[in-house]
């Protein structure tokens, strides 16, 4: 969401008036981004708010770093737009240094205050019944009588083997519908397999991946997350 960034005063405003045009009494802003604006980027966005709501909650949800780069490697190895081709040594190597969480959300608390801020883990077994919709619902104290039903759990991460595959696939000048078919039938392959999850550290390198963030991590005990869930053997 750059726009909020770059604009965030007429952004916020047109979408809480919208919203309450239509009677509602609360909005929800949501976006990956949030995680990298810098700290004028959070002061405006707070200025543009806090004009116009009475209220404000922050909800971030946060992964152990590394279980997040083998995620975000997978999916952008699966993603027809981003199609990856590199092994995943070299695109750890071309990503930025890993999130150091306790910072971000400490700038954030700085500007919006630490009672406004709500942490949650990032984990299927952690979430309220397995659904990131419900536990954010609970979270803010939202009813989640509305949500749909769940669907049953998936694995909608390519395992060791078709996450390869499409690594390899990824060479190949297909259409983005094509590429996209490749990739759903490979998840379906897993999913009826069973196919176990792709690891993609091995244990030192996971250790030496996760060792400049344990200070951090540990930090976030100050956020109500226990520095346990967020340490090697809490998979």
């Amino acid at each position: 969401m750059p726009v909020i960034e770059g604009g965030a005063d007429e952004y916020v405003r047109s979408a809480i008036d919208r919203a309450r045009s239509h009677g509602c009494t609360g909005v929800i802003f949501s976006s990956e981004v949030f995680c990298e604006f810098d700290l004028d980027a959070v002061r405006r966005l707070f200025d543009s708010l806090r004009a116009r709501a009475d209220s404000v909650r922050i909800v971030a949800y946060i992964r152990r770093q590394d279980l997040f780069a083998e995620s975000a490697y997978n999916m952008e190895v699966k993603w027809w737009a981003t199609r990856v081709r590199a092994d995943f040594d070299e695109y750890l190597t071309s990503r930025n240094t890993p999130p150091d969480y306790f910072r971000t959300l400490d700038g954030w608390a700085s500007v919006f205050g630490r009672d406004s801020m709500i942490v949650r883990r990032y984990e299927r077994g952690a979430l309220e019944n397995r659904d990131i919709r419900s536990d954010f619902c609970t979270a803010i104290g939202l009813g989640s009588e509305g949500l749909g039903p769940m669907e049953p759990d998936s694995n909608d991460s390519l395992g060791p083997r078709t996450l390869e595959t499409m690594r390899v696939l990824n060479n190949l000048d297909v259409s983005d519908q094509v590429h996209e078919q490749i990739a759903m039938r490979l998840l379906s392959y897993d999913v009826k397999n069973r196919s176990p999850g792709a690891v993609l550290f091995d244990p030192e390198q996971r250790r030496v991946y996760l060792a400049p963030l344990e200070k951090g991590n540990r930090a976030l005990q100050a956020f109500g997350v226990d520095p346990a869930s967020l340490a090697i053997g809490d998979d």
